[in-house]
């Protein structure tokens, strides 16, 4: 979704009556997260919230609370251990009348009645990989047309994607070519991004390799401790501004082997590390994985 979309949906969830319990879903909906990433939030299986609340992993922590604790959950969310451990960037708290909302990195705070919170959806635009400028986010003035938001707003652009000549589209991937990027995944962030939303983030990628990424590979970490899935790239987007990436799949990942870490040696998956999709493929363990990191 762009900030357009995002700003149309915020806008059509505040103008629907309020319903406590579906409210964090609706607001993860609006900014683009798919049903199989709200399915599992729903279900718990992928939401570490301590609250009774909604965590989602590296995003944000919302909680719905009783009317005038706004100001008082927001605190809660803010020190709790949880929101700490998931590496949130944002908390979230709502009676349904007031809306209280803080950056966690920047300690940008936003306190409005909860009609007025679409005015502040470009506060939230990095929950959708949109890095804002800051001195218009801050700004009073309409940034809901479109001509406008296109000047405003710093859209993620591909640095990186498969091209019609390459070999690798609709052929078989070169046995020395590095066309794989292996990434280690702890077990939330693997289900719920890697599986969940078709997509990566945020690597580290050495610069001459954009260009060559061709597939994208998870290494999950203890206890399974072992290469599962992979899944051919998209294109390759700017995330941040800390000179990382995101990932994006063509389609959804697929399982391989598992591949085992074997007797490699310690540390081999502790970052990122290039391969050939053909060695991969026929990899039995880890140690059978040539590359660099």
């Amino acid at each position: 979704m762009n900030a357009v979309e995002i700003e149309e949906a915020i806008s059509a969830l505040a103008e629907r009556p309020f319903e406590a319990r579906e409210f964090p879903f609706a607001f993860l909906r609006a900014f683009g997260n798919k049903e199989t990433t709200i399915k599992r939030l729903r279900s718990g299986a992928s939401n570490s919230s301590n609250l009774g609340g909604v965590l989602q992993r590296s995003n944000i922590h919302v909680k719905v609370c009783p009317e005038g604790e706004a100001a008082a959950t927001l605190a809660a969310l803010k020190a709790s251990p949880a929101t700490a451990r998931a590496k949130a960037k944002f908390v979230l708290a709502t009676d349904g009348r007031e809306f209280h909302a803080e950056d966690l990195n920047s300690g940008d705070v936003v306190v409005c009645d909860y009609p007025d919170f679409p005015e502040h959806f470009g506060f939230f635009l990095p929950l959708a990989g949109i890095t804002t400028v800051k001195q218009i986010r801050e700004s009073a003035f309409d940034i809901k047309a479109t001509g406008r938001l296109n000047r405003l707003f710093e859209f993620p652009k591909a640095v990186a994607a498969p091209l019609a000549g390459d070999p690798l589209i609709g052929g078989q991937p070169s046995g020395r070519k590095r066309d794989t990027i292996i990434v280690p995944a702890q077990k939330d962030g693997f289900e719920e991004t890697f599986l969940g939303e078709d997509c990566w983030y945020a690597i580290r990628i050495a610069g001459g390799m954009l260009d060559k990424i061709k597939y994208i590979a998870a290494y999950q970490t203890q206890p399974v401790s072992a290469i599962t899935h992979y899944a051919p790239v998209s294109r390759i987007e700017p995330y941040g501004e800390g000179g990382k990436y995101k990932v994006v799949f063509s389609e959804s990942a697929k399982p391989i082997g598992p591949i085992p870490y074997g007797d490699a040696h310690p540390g081999a998956m502790q970052s990122p590390r290039y391969t050939s999709f053909a060695r991969l493929q026929k990899a039995h363990t880890l140690t059978d994985v040539p590359g660099k990191t």
